[in-house]
């Protein structure tokens, strides 16, 4: 009878971690590949603060403590990191909620307006994610979650519906980001979620040296030995990159999106005029090197295969979507390169914008015009996307009336 004793007390240990593994594969948004364990606060009956980093401390604005803090771990082309959620926590306002919509470039956006709101206010910021993470391949029409990838910090990840909100959502729009601000008094008593893509950096200036910094992809995330030869030659020549958004762009909103690829064959020649009015030390000219990214790569190398016999013209992305280099990879390489021509995507423009490249000449496209048409308030997008979106210096190209301005 006395030997079945530490049977049973096994049995029982193994029990309740089999229905700890349950409950995490029910209620986590990780997949099973994804390494969980948990800790409890120290002194959970005590009340916990965060900063805007989600830090513990007690100094700062007052939090009820979580009753677990799980930590998960994933791993992606041999890049680790730890995630630190909320999940099954009770979170009290105030504070910021940063949600994941959209590829790359609309994460990278919204991250930045939800930090830089957080840091006026003294709040912390939380990420929400709601969806798996642990099998993505980074293709162009993917729209995975992406910040881990670059170095946000990770220590305040939420799921709205698993974490537990003591106080309202309160959606708040660019308009009233912009012009309006956040009233303290009604965000003392839920969360602010900023609504739109806050897509210019007016939103978060004065803090563009920490988004630069934290927006920097982890070059662990990427298959370096694979892309390798492409940075090697991006380094040591005057390389350009050149981004054709199309596919998704013809198909949504009747295309308003779209921009014609005569606006490229108009960027390229006028980088290349632009830079030949450069010369080094010496009174030497750069030849510019184009490196094509694109989701429609085969369609990229048709509409610009007549400038192939003028200049070296490198063919990037994957032909067929699949294989090849990740828009990770792509988002990477362009940031590299020394100048920048890309039409309006939010992809484009982040690397244009992360570009370190003092000398960097960017050329971009101005909106279709129709694509004011579908925007809920018009008067402000007008301003907002003419006149706030595109840097000062950046080269701006109507492909729609012929002409081009700098801003």
């Amino acid at each position: 009878m006395t030997n079945l004793i530490p049977k049973v007390l096994v049995t029982l240990v193994v029990v309740e971690v089999i229905l700890f593994i349950i409950y995490e594969i029910k209620y986590s948004t990780f997949s099973l590949s994804t390494a969980s364990y948990y800790s409890y606060f120290s002194s959970p009956s005590q009340p916990h603060f965060i900063d805007e980093h989600g830090n513990g401390s007690h100094q700062k604005k007052p939090m009820a403590a979580p009753s677990h803090d799980f930590k998960l771990e994933t791993v992606f082309n041999g890049d680790s990191r730890v995630f630190k959620t909320f999940f099954n926590s009770t979170l009290h306002p105030p504070g910021v909620i940063s949600t994941t919509v959209g590829g790359i470039g609309n994460q990278l956006f919204r991250y930045a307006c939800s930090y830089a709101l957080a840091k006026r206010k003294g709040w912390p910021v939380y990420i929400n994610v709601e969806e798996g993470i642990s099998i993505r391949m980074f293709q162009a029409s993917d729209r995975f979650f992406v910040l881990d990838k670059f170095n946000i910090p990770l220590d305040n990840i939420i799921r709205i519906g698993a974490t537990f909100l003591n106080g309202s959502q309160i959606p708040i729009s660019d308009e009233d980001l912009l012009y309006g601000g956040v009233n303290d008094s009604i965000a003392s008593t839920g969360f602010i979620l900023p609504g739109g893509y806050c897509q210019s950096e007016i939103f978060w200036k004065e803090y563009s040296q920490d988004i630069i910094k934290m927006f920097q992809v982890r070059t662990e995330s990427l298959n370096m030995p694979k892309i390798q030869r492409l940075l090697d030659e991006i380094r040591r020549t005057e390389s350009v990159a050149v981004h054709v958004r199309r596919q998704d762009f013809i198909s949504t909103n009747d295309g308003v999106y779209f921009h014609p690829t005569s606006f490229h064959r108009k960027a390229v020649p006028l980088l290349a005029k632009m830079l030949n009015m450069r010369t080094d030390g010496d009174g030497n000219r750069s030849s510019p090197v184009f490196f094509v990214f694109s989701d429609d790569i085969i369609h990229a190398e048709n509409k610009l295969k007549k400038f192939s016999g003028q200049f070296r013209i490198v063919y990037v992305s994957a032909r067929g979507g699949r294989g090849g280099t990740s828009s990770l990879e792509d988002f990477f390489l362009m940031t590299m390169c020394k100048h920048v021509i890309f039409s309006n995507s939010t992809f484009g423009w982040w690397a244009a914008y992360l570009n370190g490249n003092k000398g960097k000449i960017v050329i971009t496209s101005s909106f279709n015009p129709h694509h004011y048409k579908i925007k809920g308030r018009k008067t402000f997008h007008e301003k907002l996307d003419g006149t706030m979106y595109h840097k000062k210096e950046w080269v701006v190209i109507d492909p729609f009336s012929g002409g081009y301005y700098s801003q």
